[in-house]
């Protein structure tokens, strides 16, 4: 019987403060070995700052702990002492993440192990929190902001907001700009 070591998935939240937005906003995702966060598209929590590196900030899970690694130039503070460039801290629950700009606050939502061996092939562990709730419904792709509810009295009234990130913003720009100089050659040319 030959059975195979366990394989982590872990769950963390980050709850994000920004100096140029006074919300805090919630983002949860897996790690499963490295996440880079930073100005890059790929980055499961949107970074904006002209001090925030394309990769600013690693989270790497090795076996059950999860650790930062600074990236940048800019610097990276882990409970307000300063990381050297490319250090490994391990990270705990709570722990206070500081970037230029902005503050954050590491939880772990969930670690879940999964063993296999030819005893049990089809035992499944199924986890269901108690004050589950359903995830927002969004039209666009990639990480957004996880929303506390309370029950489902707090699904009745909820607003929609739409919100555009840096890169989507300069899109709409360019779009602009570029259907402007369509109408300033047909003009030069009448």
């Amino acid at each position: 019987m030959k059975a195979t070591s366990p394989i982590a998935a872990l769950e963390v939240r980050l709850v994000v403060r920004s100096s140029s937005d006074p919300v805090a906003r919630e983002y949860t995702f897996p790690i499963r070995g490295r996440v880079v966060l930073g100005r890059t598209p790929d980055s499961p929590v949107p970074l904006e700052g002209a001090a925030i590196s394309r990769e600013h900030l690693a989270l790497e899970l090795t076996g059950d702990s999860v650790f930062a690694i600074d990236l940048s130039n800019n610097g990276t503070w882990v409970n307000g002492s300063r990381l050297q460039r490319d250090e490994r801290i391990r990270i705990e629950n709570g722990d206070a993440v500081d970037l230029p700009d902005h503050q954050m606050t590491f939880h772990i939502v969930s670690t879940q192990q999964h063993q296999s061996n030819e005893k049990s092939p089809s035992a499944v562990q199924i986890v269901v929190p108690s004050n589950a709730t359903p995830p927002p419904v969004s039209t666009s792709s990639g990480p957004q902001p996880s929303k506390q509810a309370t029950g489902p009295e707090s699904l009745q009234g909820r607003e929609s907001k739409t919100t555009f990130t840096g890169v989507e913003i300069w899109i709409l720009l360019l779009a602009v700009l570029a259907v402007a100089l369509i109408v300033y050659y047909f003009l030069l040319l009448a």
